[in-house]
């Protein structure tokens, strides 16, 4: 469990997710780490070194909060918690997880994953 491992290596964890049950295991299984029920589009994000979302929670359709707008907004206020040099690391299914039909260049297991570090701007604006 990833929350496990970071609490493990002497991070401070901070979980979300919208299942009050799935943080209930989660805070059986990891006592070291703090856990929120909510959504991660408003939930308020301290600031951080890194922040990860993963296991696909960018798709879950299911959250009355989740749309196209809503997850700039959400990547947005990612990149104002994250410290300068901090990094953000996060997955999505592809169409084939999805929709069942694999598209030319899907990943073999239809996942994507990405990473994006936070680094200063020069006085010419370049990164």
């Amino acid at each position: 469990m990833w929350a496990q491992e970071l609490a493990d290596a002497r991070y401070r964890v901070l979980g979300i997710d919208i299942s009050e049950p799935m943080i209930n295991i989660t805070r059986r299984g990891v006592p070291k780490a703090a856990f929120r029920v909510g959504s991660l589009f408003e939930a308020a994000i301290p600031p951080c070194e890194a922040n990860t979302v993963i296991c696909e929670v960018l798709n879950y359709l299911f959250d009355p909060e989740n749309s196209r707008q809503r997850l700039v907004g959400l990547f947005r206020r990612i990149y104002d918690a994250l410290a300068f040099g901090g990094v953000f690391a996060f997955d999505i299914a592809e169409s084939r997880q999805t929709r069942g039909e694999p598209r030319p260049g899907d990943s073999p297991k239809g996942k994507i994953g990405w990473c994006s570090s936070k680094r200063r701007r020069t006085r010419s604006g370049e990164r």
